[in-house]
């Protein structure tokens, strides 16, 4: 994640400094593509091309070890039954598998779907005093169905049921 998140902050940095100079930005996906080749033909002042190309650079190789991070848990943690599980709903694919598998741990530790729901931060939070409402914790909560979706999925061991989900 911290890898992730560096690569993310300089794309944003060639993002700004390409809106700064262009009136517009780029995408994200433009900015990874980008090459000290490509950086030379976007006819932007030396030190502002020299200053893409070393972020380029950066996030090139951040990109390789990322890369790299992935295809090691994907062998390690890929033939795991609760791995091919996961992979079963949709819109879960081979990283966030890998995330919540790690994140999760033995999910035997968890009593109820909604223990797990509240540990992955999808249960609201708040903070009440004398029966008023005092504030709130937690309010980036994530999606508390596919929570007990993957609760089920691996206490039980099946595969993904749509039919059982919305039942």
């Amino acid at each position: 994640m911290q890898r992730v998140r560096s690569r993310t902050a300089h794309i944003l940095a060639v993002e700004n400094i390409t809106a700064r100079q262009y009136g517009a930005r780029i995408s994200s996906n433009q900015v990874k593509r980008l090459t000290a080749e490509t950086v030379d033909q976007m006819l932007l002042p030396d030190d502002v091309a020299f200053a893409i190309k070393t972020t380029v650079a950066v996030i090139t190789t951040l990109s390789v070890q990322i890369d790299l991070l992935e295809k090691r848990l994907q062998k390690k943690l890929g033939g795991r039954p609760e791995f091919g599980l996961l992979t079963s709903v949709p819109g879960i694919g081979q990283v966030l598998a890998t995330t919540i598998l790690l994140e999760t741990g033995p999910i035997d530790r968890f009593a109820a779907a909604g223990n797990f729901s509240s540990y992955a931060r999808c249960v609201d939070s708040v903070h009440s005093s004398n029966g008023r409402k005092k504030g709130e914790r937690n309010t980036k909560n994530g999606n508390k169905y596919l929570a007990r979706a993957c609760f089920h999925i691996l206490k039980e061991r099946k595969p993904f049921d749509v039919t059982r989900c919305f039942a």
